[in-house]
């Protein structure tokens, strides 16, 4: 990851701080709610953790929900980098279903 710090990039601006390394959303569909994915560090241990975040407006999001069994002991072990969500056809990630 670090090669790709220097790197320019497009202006972003933080949500839930500095440790959220992605955040993706998805409208849930036939519900008034969204579902947002995180990938961030745990900055007691610099573990690596994912997380789920629920928000009916896409302003006030809920505390974050782990995922059990994603934690990584650093970037390198990490299952997981830069999560999106994709519908049950994996045709687009805006909108996903209730039910898979």
């Amino acid at each position: 990851m670090a090669n790709f710090l220097s790197a320019k990039g497009a202006k972003s601006t933080a949500l839930f701080g500095e440790s959220t390394i992605r955040f993706s959303v998805a409208k849930v569909s036939g519900t008034p709610y969204f579902l947002g994915v995180e990938e961030f560090i745990n900055r007691t241990d610099n573990s690596l953790k994912y997380a789920l975040r629920v928000s009916y407006d896409l302003v006030n999001w809920s505390d974050r929900y782990i995922i059990p069994g994603t934690r990584a002991s650093d970037w390198n072990h990490g299952l997981l980098h830069f999560p999106i969500f994709f519908n049950k056809n994996g045709w687009t990630n805006t909108e996903i279903d209730l039910n898979f």
